[in-house]
């Protein structure tokens, strides 16, 4: 099955505890199964305009992109929910070189690990390499950890 739901890279879903991989396969179901029923649905909602007569209208664009919001909106409530679930599970790691404060924001969190990287390295490519390893990094920041784990490596393409 494919995570999408949330933004994990491998090694952060493989340090999930087991009951957080079940409430991540359960919001991708969720996910999934969301999809579905809107296809369904735009299809449902096609074959009504065309049974009336409004498909060429400009009716067809806007129930599409209403019913395409409304579960957009739905599959972010479940993504919401997992995250949250991920997000305040603390995980006792030692040797930690910076403070784990579960009670901030992902963007504070973020902005703290990015900070001790940036002072305690002195080129991006280095950064990267020891973000790579940093399991409790991987665990704290959530689907952050990507995103910097992505910019520390596009600067560090542009350090050659």
């Amino acid at each position: 099955m494919e995570i999408d739901v949330i933004d994990y890279t491998e090694m952060q879903l493989a340090q999930l505890t087991e009951a957080q991989l079940l409430e991540v396969k359960s919001a991708q179901i969720k996910k999934n199964r969301l999809l579905r029923e809107l296809a369904e649905k735009l299809q449902q909602e096609k074959r009504r305009l065309i049974n009336n007569g409004l498909f060429l209208s400009y009716t067809w664009d806007w129930t599409k992109a209403y019913w395409t919001r409304v579960f957009e909106e739905e599959i972010g409530w479940v993504r919401d929910g997992v995250l949250f679930q991920l997000q305040y599970t603390p995980i006792d790691f030692e040797g930690v070189p910076y403070e784990l404060d579960f009670s901030l924001s992902l963007a504070d969190r973020r902005d703290a690990v990015e900070g001790y990287y940036m002072s305690a390295y002195s080129t991006y490519t280095e950064r990267a390499y020891e973000l790579k390893k940093d399991e409790a990094a991987a665990h704290y920041l959530c689907e952050g950890y990507k995103s910097l784990l992505d910019y520390f490596l596009e600067q560090a393409k542009k350090e050659v």
